[in-house]
């Protein structure tokens, strides 16, 4: 399924999570209230929400699998796992306002996307269009696990999941597929997206010379993708199309980005939308591999 109106949500329910703080004076039950019933009323109303404005809309069918693995040259999976990693963020922020204890917290707020994402395949699996995808699954759980083994291992994020976002010539082509305005494009065009680990040296040394804020950042991003498998299709008009004199790439990134985490500010309230916005990779200098092609040097690559 495209998971679009599903980032949507997710996007927005991320921010606020960061901005706990404004109900210190309230109690651990209270906290947990607060949190437990606003999770449990958000969760019942996506699924909801999707299970009768979306699937209706499709023919059921009994549960099935489909193996969705070599798809869009597997971005896709990177996107469900970055999904997983930046929600996860919130929920454990979430987690630890209620005052429960940190390593509950952390397995219990780090698993939030896991939560929220898995039981859409569940629903595919009953859709005749689509089908519960064991990658997608996986996927969701890995960045997860990425966010949480690093909160039990260091009790931070050493190496960080970004993401970044440049319009690609691709969507005007297939604009039904891959978004047909900016806001739908940076959800569905794959070409646009580039998925990130950003890490600091001297995050793993006191005495590093390397400034801990200062990080190198490995990309990975695709071009010349209209479709999971290939560039040819059918519309439901029987019109067939030919693009695939455009090549299919993967791309890979060498980049330098910033811990806005590692930033010294006094005030509490720019220091938690830094937290939220850390998720979006910085502008900078960047380097491109792509097989079949020479390196490519970018000034500025977003």
């Amino acid at each position: 399924m495209n998971m679009s109106r599903f980032k949507i949500w997710i996007a927005l329910m991320l921010i606020p999570a960061f901005s706990f703080g404004w109900g210190d004076s309230l109690t651990t039950k209270q906290r947990k209230t607060i949190v437990y019933g606003t999770s449990a009323v958000t969760y019942t109303a996506i699924m909801t929400s999707l299970s009768i404005a979306w699937y209706s809309d499709f023919e059921k069918s009994p549960f099935h699998w489909f193996n969705d693995n070599s798809g869009w040259l597997q971005i896709d999976k990177f996107g469900h796992a970055f999904t997983s990693y930046g929600y996860g963020l919130g929920g454990i922020e979430m987690m630890k306002w209620t005052g429960i204890p940190k390593k509950k917290a952390i397995i219990i707020g780090g698993l939030a996307g896991t939560f929220f994402q898995s039981p859409i395949e569940i629903l595919d699996g009953f859709s005749v269009g689509w089908g519960a995808s064991p990658g997608d699954l996986l996927a969701n759980f890995a960045g997860s696990a990425f966010l949480i083994g690093q909160e039990l291992l260091w009790d931070e994020q050493r190496i960080q999941m970004k993401l970044s976002y440049f319009p690609s010539k691709y969507r005007e082509l297939r604009p039904n597929v891959l978004g047909n305005n900016l806001p739908t494009s940076i959800l569905k065009d794959y070409n646009a997206q580039t998925y990130w680990f950003s890490v600091s040296p001297g995050a793993f040394s006191k005495n590093s010379f390397w400034p801990n804020w200062l990080q190198l950042s490995f990309g990975y991003g695709i071009d010349g993708v209209l479709g999971a498998e290939s560039n040819l299709w059918e519309d439901d008009m029987g019109n067939k199309y030919d693009y695939s004199h455009f090549r299919r790439n993967r791309e890979y990134y060498l980049s330098l980005d910033i811990d806005l985490t590692r930033i010294k500010v006094k005030n509490s309230f720019l220091r938690k939308w830094m937290r939220a916005f850390n998720i979006i990779k910085i502008p900078a200098p960047a380097i491109r591999w792509s097989p079949g092609s020479a390196p490519r040097y970018y000034p500025l690559f977003y």
